[in-house]
């Protein structure tokens, strides 16, 4: 996992004007999907639903729309006029320790954060009056692994009606990293688990218009257009579809190679995977190759084709960035 942190231009002094440092936070971009009942990434950007011993759905939530083609919604006194909120529906959980359901987004900003104020703001409620706890939690990995160095939790009551939350966060110094280390920040709303106040609880809990920002005044936070957040959201996750042909000029097995470039530069080099849409004239495979966070090339081979014969294959793939 690679450290991506802010450049020091991009650095916010208490006196800036605030940018969110949530990477979707008022959950417009659902790349994968509107809905899961999964764990892991599976709709949301940028969010891991994570849940155990449990069954949930995790879904788009809708704030009404006029129905106009403006797009007009009613946020219910939301700032900022969000369109979509994180709903979980937690049908059931079996209340034994090892269960939980928390929703967590990982920033790659530790290193920006370490001795400073942080302030996160958001808007939340439930079907009934629930207790739900926040988690600021500071990781450091290696080898794959995570080791906290700094945990900051808050209970939080929840009502029936959307109402404001505000917590500031003092982060300690960030300890010494070793060149085969990196940390990330990590933000958690622990809906279920099981902790006393929280066990066992079921039901459904939203979230919307979630804010992380540098400081401890209370300030309003500049909304990204839709687009600054896609780019935003592409740096970790993006897919699309391909098409591409290849002939047997001399012999009956011919490959011909492609290179696939990614609309935006990925956090880290990313994963990749495939599922094969269409296929045509003895096209066998796709091989991909010297991966970068950029693109990677991508060889289509075929078998049992004669002479000047083509051939095609179509396929969607995923390039997978996520800390």
């Amino acid at each position: 996992m690679g450290y991506i942190g802010l450049e020091p231009t991009q650095r916010q002094s208490d006196e800036a004007p605030r940018e969110n440092l949530i990477i979707n936070g008022f959950f417009d971009i659902w790349q994968r999907g509107d809905s899961q009942t999964d764990i892991g990434w599976r709709s949301i950007d940028r969010w891991f639903n994570a849940f155990n011993n449990a069954i949930v759905t995790v879904e788009k939530g809708y704030f009404t729309s006029d129905g106009t083609a403006t797009g007009t919604y009613d946020a219910k006194g939301l700032p900022n006029n969000p369109k979509y909120f994180l709903r979980t529906n937690i049908l059931s959980i079996t209340d034994i320790p090892g269960s939980w359901v928390v929703p967590i987004t990982r920033l790659p900003i530790a290193n920006d954060t370490a001795g400073r104020d942080v302030t996160v703001k958001f808007w939340a409620k439930a079907d009934t009056n629930k207790n739900t706890i926040i988690e600021v939690i500071r990781e450091t990995w290696s080898a794959g692994a995570a080791e906290r160095t700094f945990f900051w939790e808050s209970h939080i009551e929840l009502t029936t009606e959307w109402k404001q939350y505000t917590e500031t966060i003092s982060i300690t110094e960030m300890p010494t990293l070793l060149l085969t280390e990196s940390a990330t920040l990590r933000l958690s709303f622990l809906f279920s688990s099981d902790n006393l106040s929280i066990a066992g609880q079921t039901g459904i809990f939203d979230i919307a218009n979630v804010e992380m920002y540098l400081g401890s005044t209370d300030k309003p936070v500049r909304r990204k257009s839709y687009e600054e957040e896609l780019v935003d959201c592409l740096t970790y996750y993006e897919t699309g579809i391909e098409k591409y042909s290849l002939w047997a000029i001399y012999t009956s097995t011919q490959g011909i190679m492609n290179h696939l470039t990614f609309k935006v530069p990925k956090a880290n080099v990313p994963s990749i995977r495939y599922d094969t849409l269409g296929v045509g004239k003895n096209a066998t495979g796709i091989t991909f190759s010297n991966m970068t966070n950029l693109g990677c090339q991508v060889v289509i081979s075929g078998s049992g084709m004669a002479p000047d014969e083509s051939g095609h294959i179509s396929f969607n793939w995923q390039a997978e960035a996520e800390i």
